[in-house]
């Protein structure tokens, strides 16, 4: 245990995490994993700031991008197909 709590996010704040998460992962699987932070954040339609906010180093987004590709692939196929705000559009194979 870390002794930190949980952060509870506000909507707004939670929704930008996700266009984040999904403009990465577009981005990873169409260009690999060079493409610049900055892209990422445009493509999401954040500023830098948000994005280094929710993910202080490219690695921790990367990690994010793929844990949640790995729990997604873990789930059961009957609920394969089923919308998920942790699953992405782009899947890397």
């Amino acid at each position: 245990m870390t002794g930190r709590s949980p952060q509870i996010l506000r909507s707004d704040a939670l929704d930008n995490r996700e266009r984040i998460l999904d403009a990465a992962r577009a981005l990873f699987a169409a260009e690999g994993l060079d493409v610049p932070m900055r892209e990422i954040a445009r493509r999401a339609g954040v500023g830098p700031a948000t994005l280094y906010r929710r993910f202080p180093t490219k690695q921790l987004l990367v990690t994010e991008v793929f844990t949640d590709e790995m729990r997604a692939r873990a789930t059961p196929s009957s609920t394969r197909g089923v919308p998920s705000r942790t699953r992405g559009a782009v899947s890397v194979s």
